[in-house]
């Protein structure tokens, strides 16, 4: 139905209540990231760069990116949410994120437990290179709520500096 098209903010006690996208204006910390198609249900935790200044959450950790002015997911702006797929070879938190598709579903819930449900609407592998100027995630998109959720890419292996050579991003937007 049009749930499926179009996600809402929904407060914790009336949990099938959505409420119009224009209306939303999260004013709480967001807590907990939830992607079932990939298994995912974690804590979600704001970060900057870390002293390399690179990001790069602690293992089995997922953090959206502070930083240079990046919305906070739920805002209207796009929100850099990271993870690893793999810590020194062995899964982590985004193990599965590749196995989500368009019309998969992103939950974040925030501090006060009202949830806002996003569809995923695009992914990608991004050359490691160009991943931090791509502007398909730093890209403001000031005219949505849409998150890029970032992890290395398994399937190209690494380059000659020993990272890896591309990322999988997925972008859920609301409606």
């Amino acid at each position: 139905g049009a749930h499926a098209l179009i996600s809402g903010l929904v407060a914790p006690d009336t949990p099938s209540a959505a409420v119009a996208a224009e209306a939303l204006d999260p004013s709480e910390t967001p807590v907990r990231l939830e992607i079932p198609a990939a298994g995912v249900s974690v804590p979600l935790t704001g970060a900057g760069l870390t002293e390399d200044g690179e990001i790069n959450p602690p293992k089995g950790e997922v953090t959206w990116y502070t930083g240079h002015d990046r919305a906070t997911p739920g805002r209207l702006g796009t929100a850099v949410i990271a993870g690893h797929v793999s810590y020194y070879s062995e899964p982590d938190v985004f193990a599965d994120l590749d196995q989500v598709a368009d019309g998969d579903k992103v939950t974040i819930t925030f501090a006060d437990g009202v949830t806002l449900e996003m569809d995923i609407v695009s992914t990608h592998l991004v050359d490691k290179d160009e991943l931090q100027t791509s502007d398909l995630v730093w890209g403001d998109q000031k005219d949505s709520r849409r998150v890029a959720i970032v992890t290395c890419d398994e399937t190209l292996g690494f380059g000659e500096d020993g990272h890896r050579k591309a990322n999988f991003v997925a972008i859920a937007q609301l409606g």
